[in-house]
């Protein structure tokens, strides 16, 4: 049983996914923005319809991946002391698909009670003023928007459907993965990586603690996955991803980048460093274009030296967070196991 929590307290199934709330399709064609840019976010009156849908929505709570890692995987939420009004909302626009600034609305707090009272300024586009709860009782179903996930990619060798659909540890590998699609899809899940870390913890002991299987939250099909969150406070609710299943046949990135000294860059922003790289090896990257391998890979730091790897759950390209492996290479042959000099290339710059 130590063991277990140990594992658990170091790796999460959502550890893979990407922080920023963008979509993860970054062709050559911008998306339209379909936000509703004015309208009644008070309560409908009669014909006067409002634009809000959701009351409940998620704030970013300003701490960070590992702080909520940490904390879900002991079987903790972390509190909304940190949110501030730009953060509610940003957390109104994404549960409602509206185009709120800070400039058009007056938003008044009550961290204690996770309360906001919204209210419409004179001469702004929207009016009206409503009551918000952020970062509690959130419904799962509608925070996720991206619920089809279309192709994920999987080890030959990965049971998937688990053989064993009680057993915690027989559906954590497959349930890792899968979370990095959905991840990928849905980018404002970061924001919520206790709540999910929690849900690890919990399938992570269900088969040992009895009449708790891992069956109670999640079941995997072939061709779907039923993922219902643990009690938390913050989000309830279920959800069915469905997805096709393919072999991983996703370049890995010592394929793609084979030049990793860089040369003199004028900053150290990943953005910067990120830019270098596609330059340095535009011959085998210029097919996918910039955009896409600015979304697609990510920067770190460690011990010192500095690394890019492609980020989890995309379908472009093969990563996946080492923060998992030792969770997913359970599961899997000798031969398909994750190794982190497979997913990550050291570079140098001055």
């Amino acid at each position: 049983m130590k063991k277990l929590l140990s594992i658990l307290a170091s790796t999460s199934i959502i550890a893979t996914t990407g922080l920023n709330v963008v979509a993860c399709d970054t062709g050559s064609k911008p998306k339209p923005d379909d936000r509703i840019i004015e309208g009644n976010i008070g309560p409908t009156e009669g014909d006067d319809e409002s634009i809000i849908k959701n009351l409940n929505v998620v704030a970013d709570r300003h701490w960070t991946k590992e702080q909520m890692v940490a904390a879900g995987s002991t079987g903790k939420i972390l509190d909304s002391k940190n949110v501030t009004a730009e953060d509610v909302i940003e957390g109104i626009n994404w549960m409602n698909n509206t185009a709120i600034t800070p400039e058009d609305v007056d938003v008044k707090m009550d961290v204690d009670k996770n309360m906001a009272i919204v209210t419409a300024k004179e001469g702004s586009k929207f009016y009206g003023t409503n009551n918000f709860l952020f970062n509690k009782q959130v419904n799962f179903e509608e925070f996720i928007k991206t619920a089809d996930l279309g192709d994920i990619y999987l080890p030959e060798s990965l049971p998937f459907p688990p053989t064993n659909p009680k057993k915690g540890l027989n559906v954590l590998p497959a349930l890792t993965l899968l979370m990095e699609f959905v991840g990928d899809r849905n980018r404002a899940l970061e924001l919520v990586v206790d709540v999910v870390a929690k849900l690890s913890f919990n399938i992570g002991l269900a088969g040992i603690i009895p009449g708790n299987p891992a069956t109670k939250w999640v079941t995997i099909s072939e061709d779907n996955a039923s993922v219902k969150l643990v009690e938390n406070g913050l989000m309830e609710g279920q959800i069915i991803f469905k997805y096709k299943k393919n072999v991983d046949n996703r370049p890995e990135i010592a394929d793609l980048i084979k030049v990793t000294d860089l040369g003199k860059l004028s900053t150290k922003s990943d953005e910067d460093i990120i830019k270098a790289v596609y330059k340095a090896n535009v011959k085998t990257l210029k097919k996918y274009g910039e955009a896409e391998i600015l979304d697609a890979l990510e920067v770190f730091s460690e011990k010192d030296k500095t690394y890019v790897q492609f980020k989890a759950g995309n379908n472009k390209f093969r990563g996946h967070d080492p923060a998992s492996f030792t969770i997913i290479n359970t599961n899997l042959a000798s031969e398909d196991k994750f190794r982190e000099e497979d997913y990550q290339l050291p570079i140098t710059f001055s």
